[in-house]
């Protein structure tokens, strides 16, 4: 019997105060492991921002963020 195991979708979101999504940093099939990348927010304006992260498969997390 062959088990196939699928890499689930990881997305990392940007969330206004509002709950508003404002911008997509990442979506995508990521292998395990610990990866890091880089949000560009020259286009948002200064604000508090919630950062979700979800994984398919699994519940959000979101930490909060303050741009200025």
């Amino acid at each position: 019997m062959e088990v196939l195991i699928s890499t689930p979708i990881t997305t990392l979101e940007a969330i206004d105060f509002t709950g508003k999504r404002v911008q997509t940093i990442l979506d995508g099939k990521l292998p395990e492991g610990q990866f890091t990348t880089q949000w560009n927010v020259t286009e948002l304006p200064a604000g508090i921002y919630h950062v979700r992260i979800v994984v398919e498969g699994s519940g959000a997390v979101a930490k909060k963020v303050v741009v200025l």
